[in-house]
């Protein structure tokens, strides 16, 4: 059961970060789609804005009442509104303009600030969480949101897990009403994340979205079998400040809903947008036309060579800092997984060679363009991780920038290793290769594995890079029967912790009844104390300081291991324009990070503003 809750964690925060890995593979996604910079009606005609919108209508808006998001990801059913299917429609627009969270983590502070909820407390033991919910919240149809929806969602989930809620049902072992703002969770064993992991936006999604009673009761048998689509009777109902207009193939359209609860709640004013849409240009040519043109306002990752030439091309393109790297980090730092229990790379001194045979900074300057930095650790770089970081760092654990090939050489000749007369390392007539798995839809992971490749093959190993689709990509780090045809490494990703270290390093621990720990396979007394220190973690609220000594502990296993190599931080570069709208984020304004295809677009969207034209 364990390995089980394990592999479903796993799998579903990979999917929940491949639609951003993709959003930064140039022009790899979605080229089917390609449309030019018109917005297109559901009757296929050029759409023409009304200058004479009136309140509260707003299908028509202008121009400088209306903002244009990239919907860089194409979907099949564009009238399945339901949020908890695979092929979901979050990121374009049900996420950002419907769906409100009942908390969002402050990637900065490293705090979590509330939304629909108030507050989420626990008791001592951290095994009973009482919520408050925000009084004055209602339902775009006007019924009022309060505990008796919490507890009907989470009840649905409790029955459906791990179909949905599969996280919820993980840790949640009842939930009761205690009166109508507030609701408590009764839990299986203690944890001081739940809030955080469970009903929190942190990188993607609040995937566990609260859902009205009075619809989704008729349908609590098969919820993943409700549409939750009827515009007679205007579903989908959700919170947020916006209802859905109408949608076509390659554009979703919102339009402000003029009595939204915010206001009469004193929560906060409308957003000054009157219609929001997200619209699918295909390439990252289109996309770049867009934006120059000014029919786009915000465009998902792009390259910092298409930045560089929309920001020659039209000055009010921006980015989140005004020089290099133009952009920021996003939370799933890059690193190189290395099976550990291949017949060759078991040899943990041929790990820590690779470790020190990589260039980082060179990785940054090529793959990148110098649009990023190299990693410290497995950790996210933000300024809520920097106590753990920093003591890595004056521990001697933190990942080093260049190479030491001389060191690397002598790691493998350690274990036997002779060059041969091509160059590479042989050993009982077998030479000591590496071959470096990639996705083939995110040119980010293909340039890292390029870079790598050639870096290994200059110090004597046999590297390669191997192009998959995501899929195969996948399923080619699973668990062979034929140790022989295993995965050797892949440029992998990892979406743990953005405030805390103790989900970032449990993802190598493994369950309670694991035997290796994470796609990695790591085994043996180092793992088994690692996991001992992780467990130590397990118990401590976020944040807590008593947790960085722990956390050095636990990297010296790594250290010693070296069961994967960290490489680089995820580049997010968001070009911004702002011709019409202004107030975005940046390094300069930092009230969220810049991704429009993440729950947090709630705020950048309520802190937009119009420009004076």
């Amino acid at each position: 059961m364990h390995k089980q809750k394990r592999f479903f964690s796993i799998l579903v925060a990979v999917l929940m970060i491949t639609a951003m890995m993709i959003s930064s593979c140039s022009t790899a996604a979605s080229e089917e789609k390609t449309e030019e910079s018109a917005a297109v009606s559901e009757t296929g005609e050029e759409e023409k804005a009304d200058t004479g919108t009136q309140p509260g209508n707003y299908e028509n808006a202008t121009r400088e009442e209306t903002v244009y998001f990239d919907a860089y990801v194409a979907h099949a059913d564009h009238a399945n509104w339901n949020p908890f299917i695979t092929d979901n429609l979050r990121d374009v627009g049900l996420q950002q303009a419907l769906i409100e969270p009942l908390f969002m983590l402050n990637y900065d502070t490293g705090k979590i600030d509330s939304w629909l909820g108030l507050s989420m407390e626990p008791n001592e033991s951290f095994d009973v969480w009482t919520l408050k919910l925000r009084p004055g919240v209602k339902w775009s149809d006007g019924e009022d949101f309060n505990a008796d929806d919490v507890v009907f969602t989470v009840n649905m989930f409790l029955a459906k897990a791990p179909d949905l809620g599969a996280d919820v049902a993980t840790w949640t072992a009842s939930v009761e009403k205690i009166d109508d703002l507030t609701v408590q969770f009764n839990l299986k064993e203690p944890n001081p994340r739940y809030q955080l992991d469970v009903w929190s936006f942190k990188i993607w999604g609040d995937r566990n979205s609260i859902v009205p009673e009075h619809i989704w009761k008729d349908y609590v048998d098969n919820p993943l079998g409700f549409t939750n689509y009827d515009p007679e009777k205007g579903w989908p109902v959700f919170t947020g400040p916006y209802v859905l207009s109408k949608f076509t193939e390659n554009e979703y359209i919102y339009v402000r809903n003029d009595d939204w609860w915010g206001v009469a709640a004193g929560f906060q004013d409308l957003p000054a947008p009157k219609r929001l849409i997200w619209i699918q240009y295909g390439t990252e040519e289109s996309k770049a036309a867009a934006m120059i043109n000014n029919d786009l306002d915000a465009m998902a990752n792009t390259s910092l060579g298409t930045f560089e030439s929309m920001v020659a091309e039209n000055p009010n393109i921006i980015g989140w800092e005004s020089g290099l790297p133009y952009g920021t980090i996003d939370p799933c730092p890059r690193y190189l997984s290395i099976n550990n229990q291949h017949p060759i790379w078991s040899d943990g001194n041929l790990r820590k060679a690779v470790n020190l045979a990589i260039d980082r900074d060179q990785i940054v300057s090529i793959a990148y363009e110098g649009g990023t930095s190299a990693s410290i650790s497995i950790f996210p770089q933000y300024g809520s991780m920097d106590q753990y970081n920093s003591a890595l760092e004056e521990a001697g654990l933190a990942a080093p920038k260049t190479a030491d090939v001389e060191a690397a050489k002598a790691l493998i000749e350690s274990s036997g290793w002779a060059l041969n007369d091509d160059g590479f390392y042989e050993k009982d007539g077998q030479v000591l290769t590496m071959s470096i798995l990639t996705i083939e839809e995110s040119m980010e992971t293909r340039r890292i594995g390029d870079v790598v490749a050639e870096q290994l093959r200059n110090i004597g190993i046999d590297s390669q890079p191997q192009v998959l689709s995501f899929g195969a990509w996948l399923s080619a780090q699973g668990e062979d029967d034929n140790p022989d045809d295993d995965f050797e490494a892949a440029v992998s990703f990892l979406c743990g912790g953005v405030n805390e270290p103790y989900v970032t390093l449990n993802t190598f621990a493994g369950g309670a009844d694991a035997v290796k720990g994470g796609m990695e396979r790591w085994s043996g007394a180092n793992w088994e104390a690692f996991r001992s220190s992780v467990a130590e973690l397990k118990n401590l609220a976020p944040g807590d300081p008593a947790g960085v000594p722990i956390v050095v502990d636990a990297y010296e296993y790594i250290a010693e291991d070296m069961p994967f190599v960290t490489l680089t931080q995820a580049s997010m570069l968001t070009p911004i324009n702002t011709t019409y709208w202004t107030n975005w984020p940046t390094s300069e304004n930092p009230y969220t990070i810049p991704s429009t295809w993440v729950q947090s677009t709630h705020l950048i969207i309520h802190n937009l503003q119009p420009v004076e034209q």
